[in-house]
């Protein structure tokens, strides 16, 4: 997901405010896989995606023409599918391909905060809130992995996510106020015009006996967002990530992993 806070933010209205927004998303998967031969492995599942939203636009600030808003609660349950082929061409050397589906994430439910005290209303409580226009990507990945030796194992991996077709437009309606005085409807929309992501990612496995591994990662992703369209609320800015782990086989069939993930800043002017 996405999450971003700005404390004690003067605005130009006056006074000092919060904006900060939480898009959150889990996904639970079900799978399966089917060997036809020693070569080749086919295999799909079937994920239920679970996305949430909560956001705080200034909203302890209300003036003429501003109010400022919070939404809580709002949240959506959506299908999704991944399918794949591995083929192992030599035994040194493994090919993998996957295709994920696009899931649409439409988000209703929860309430809408919207600060009207400068209308003399107080703060005004939207009891149906929806929100349309934000989508996961249908992605396509190639990946291989090169055992170079016995301890050694690197892998690459390339992958397109289609942005530009998940996330054109937001739109936010409230409706259904609990003050009759206030507008019975509010609506608002904004322009994301996201561009197609490259992946690239490396790693490495390398064995320091029979029970540890140690790992290593690293992950190139272009900035999606155009800078003419970056927000504060949505700002996917980061473009290296790079991870490191231990891998430690215990007793029978279980095994323990610990990994860590930096990510190095970046500035983007809009």
């Amino acid at each position: 997901g996405e999450g971003t806070v700005y404390k004690d933010l003067a605005p130009p209205f006056g006074g000092r405010d919060e904006l900060s927004s939480l898009f959150r998303i889990a996904k639970l998967s079900f799978g399966g896989a089917w060997q036809p031969n020693e070569r080749l492995s086919l295999g799909a599942s079937l994920a239920l995606v679970y996305g949430d939203i909560q956001q705080n636009v200034f909203p302890h600030t209300s003036v003429a023409g501003f109010s400022g808003y919070e939404i809580e609660g709002s949240h959506t349950l959506r299908p999704g599918l991944k399918m794949g082929a591995q083929y192992r061409s030599r035994p040194d050397l493994t090919l993998g391909a996957t295709y994920t589906t696009a899931t649409d994430l439409p988000l209703a439910g929860g309430h809408l905060t919207a600060n009207f005290s400068a209308q003399g209303l107080g703060k005004v409580t939207y009891r149906d809130v929806r929100m349309t226009g934000l989508s996961l990507p249908q992605e396509v990945a190639l990946g291989l992995a090169w055992r170079v030796n016995e301890p050694l194992l690197l892998a690459f991996k390339l992958a397109w996510l289609d942005w530009s077709d998940a996330l054109k437009s937001s739109r936010l309606a409230a409706r259904n106020p609990d003050n009759p005085a206030a507008p019975a409807e509010i609506v608002g929309v904004s322009t994301l015009n996201w561009r197609d992501q490259y992946v690239l990612a490396l790693g490495m496995a390398y064995a320091l006996d029979a029970r540890t591994k140690l790992l290593a990662g690293y992950n190139y992703a272009r900035n999606p967002v155009p800078a003419a369209h970056t927000q504060p609320l949505l700002a996917a800015t980061a473009e290296h990530h790079v991870t490191f782990g231990v891998e430690r086989w215990g007793e029978g069939d279980w095994r323990k992993t610990i990994a860590v993930e930096y990510q190095p800043g970046n500035t983007v002017r809009s």
